[in-house]
């Protein structure tokens, strides 16, 4: 990837955390009834932190019957989304990814950021699916008249769905970049070049080839000679025992 591209992409995918950040505060569904007078009725506002809230007043009868049930993301998962945002922030702005030579402290920030994609593509795809759609409420968005109520709904995903439709596609591109360079990082890692190179690396003394020829040789002249002298030493034993047997009459 290009320098000046990357750059972009970095700051792009900085731009991208703050959006999802803000995301997590803003209103992520809303549905309203108003009436023929344009008085409003019905009004229910999904937030991911604080659930579904009306402005309208408690004994509101009918608003009370519209109130959505079993829709809501259990709070556990954008608290998680907080804490990871928080870390990939600082992994990508202290840790400059472009300027390490190694890789491996990097590690926690690549899968930080991966997990930041799969919650965004989570609360993309998942959360219309099974706390919207699932729950007869309509995405991405519903305008209609109810005769029989006299009533026109209004159906619409919020500010904080749009946002983060937005930040996919600022965050993506460094997110892969990112994974990347540190899976090949380690795949190379263990490579038997690699391995070497890092082997001669931590050797003091640089390699002379002629003094590690020399040094074979003597070795070998030192087996051959220690070969000698067993041969040498078994002919003389030869020829005790000859002289031996001769001596008996044997031979």
């Amino acid at each position: 990837m290009d320098f000046s591209l990357k750059v972009g992409c970095k700051i792009n995918f900085i731009i991208g955390i703050v959006i999802l950040f803000i995301s997590l505060f803003m209103d992520w569904y809303f549905f309203r009834a108003t009436d023929s007078a344009g008085n409003v009725v019905i009004l229910w506002t999904y937030h991911l932190l604080y659930d579904w809230q009306t402005n309208l007043p408690a004994n509101t009868f009918i608003n009370e019957i519209y109130c959505p049930q079993n829709t809501t993301v259990p709070l556990v998962i954008p608290i998680m989304m907080i804490v990871f945002l928080i870390i990939g922030a600082y992994g990508v702005l202290v840790n400059d990814i472009e300027k390490k030579e190694d890789f491996s402290t990097l590690k926690k920030y690549a899968y930080t950021n991966f997990m930041i994609l799969v919650l965004n593509v989570f609360f993309i795809l998942i959360f219309p699916l099974y706390y919207i759609i699932s729950n007869g409420l309509y995405y991405p968005f519903m305008n209609f008249n109810d005769i029989d109520l006299g009533v026109q709904f209004t159906y619409c995903m919020g500010t904080g769905y749009v946002m983060q439709l937005v930040a996919f596609t600022l965050i993506f591109p460094y997110t892969i970049f990112y994974y990347e360079t540190i899976h090949t990082f380690e795949k190379n890692l263990y490579s038997p070049e690699i391995y070497i190179q890092k082997k001669l690396e931590k050797i003091k003394e640089p390699l002379d080839l002629d003094k590690f020829i020399a040094e074979e040789k003597l070795i070998q002249e030192k087996v051959t000679k220690h070969s000698s002298q067993k041969n040498i030493k078994s002919n003389e034993i030869d020829k005790i025992y000859n002289k031996f047997l001769e001596a008996r009459g044997v031979k």
